[in-house]
């Protein structure tokens, strides 16, 4: 299955109408862009318009993950995390130069460098140190030809 419909059934899944296109992030974006495999969940980034929504559809469901950000965690058939934010980054300003699809935007690789970035760097991650350099590695590749 490509990774458009791969992401095409974790959005179907949810039965509900957007406000605004969710944005994907973490694996899927990755694996959009080539980087490496998704994992066994999804990740997408919604506006505050269908974060208030969401929450009163999945009010057992929310993460607040200590007051830093907050995420509605969905496990069933599809794992599927709904994002308010990212060390405090929104919707709005992860959103600028995605890639648009029918149903949803997939962050720019330069954003998803960002997001992976700085737990790389503030906790040591080691999933989100190796993703940044297989970002950096995609990055160099894509603009340097190498």
């Amino acid at each position: 299955m490509n990774t458009k419909k791969e992401i095409n059934k974790y959005i179907k899944s949810l039965d509900y109408k957007f406000l605004d296109k969710p944005l994907i992030v973490g694996g899927y974006a990755l694996q959009y862009y080539g980087v490496r495999k998704a994992g066994h969940d999804i990740d997408m980034m919604v506006s505050l318009r269908d974060w208030k929504k969401l929450i009163k559809l999945y009010p057992n469901n929310i993460n607040d993950h200590g007051g830093y950000d907050s995420t509605i965690n969905i496990r069933g058939k599809y794992d599927i995390d709904l994002i308010k934010t990212l060390y405090h980054y929104n919707y709005k300003f992860l959103s600028q130069n995605s890639k648009e699809l029918n149903n949803c935007k997939i962050i720019s690789i330069e954003k998803q460098f960002l997001v992976k970035a700085l737990p790389a760097l503030q906790k040591r991650n080691p999933k989100s140190v190796k993703d940044s350099k297989k970002i950096i590695d995609y990055i160099i590749k894509k603009n340097y030809n190498i």
